[in-house]
């Protein structure tokens, strides 16, 4: 399994604080299956700034104490960007990460809500030949109450990526009903931990692919963390 969105990085966002604890949440979620991790630590200005020295710097120093441990995982990297008006300029001058260095990459909108040109933001995105990919939709209010929006944002181009423990009511009751309502329409890409600390368990990503499977069937759900992650970091088109 490919996780296409894990807060695994030391000391750059809300993640692990230390080496030796990010290597104990990889190994956790190695032993439940997972093969190749995407860290996608914040940008979230104001509250999370790391530079992306700072993040290679720290990707490195993890790679070499995963080695050390003898940890069978690969790491990429991306960022979970938040949304901003100038994300897309941000991104054209190499100051915000896509995911391993593809044209595809994270974004968030804050829970409470959806900005009014997002629309106009993923046709641009798409227009310069990028592949935005939507955090959580399923955990942001409005989107919850309006499926029909997220529904003309995947229209117009945008991917999506759930939550794993969403799917099997962790996060309660309300985004467990909107992610299993987005699958049924057909509204969601990937399957991601969007893991920060050890209440994600490692058996997160089997168990929301066995929910999926109910809704989508057993291949759609396994192309979630499967098949779908893989083109992105490899860069490929999804076959949709």
């Amino acid at each position: 399994m490919i996780d296409l969105h894990a807060h695994v990085l030391p000391a750059v966002d809300d993640g692990p604080e230390n080496v030796e604890e990010a290597v104990e949440i990889i190994s956790s979620l190695v032993s439940g299956g997972t093969e190749v991790i995407v860290a996608t630590p914040h940008s979230m200005p104001g509250r999370f700034e790391a530079s992306l020295d700072d993040i290679r710097q720290a990707a490195a120093a993890l790679q070499d104490a995963l080695a050390a441990a003898e940890v069978p995982v690969r790491l990429v990297l991306g960022q979970e960007i938040t949304y901003r008006q100038q994300l897309l300029p941000a991104l054209e001058r190499g100051e915000l990460l896509t995911i391993n260095e593809t044209a595809y990459f994270l974004f968030e909108f804050p829970p409470y809500y959806v900005p009014p040109d997002v629309r106009d933001f993923v046709f641009e995105a798409r227009l310069q030949r990028y592949f935005p990919i939507l955090a959580h939709p399923e955990r942001n209010e409005p989107l919850q109450g309006n499926p029909d929006l997220l529904e003309r944002l995947v229209e117009g181009g945008a991917l999506v990526q759930l939550t794993a423990s969403s799917l099997f009511g962790r996060l309660g009751p309300r985004v467990q009903r909107s992610s299993h309502l987005m699958l049924q329409r057909g509204l969601a890409h990937f399957i991601a931990t969007d893991c920060h600390s050890f209440r994600f368990g490692p058996g997160d990503m089997s168990k929301a692919v066995e929910v999926a499977a109910v809704i989508v069937g057993r291949e759609a759900a396994a192309d979630m963390v499967g098949a779908n992650p893989l083109a992105v970091i490899e860069g490929r088109p999804l076959m949709l």
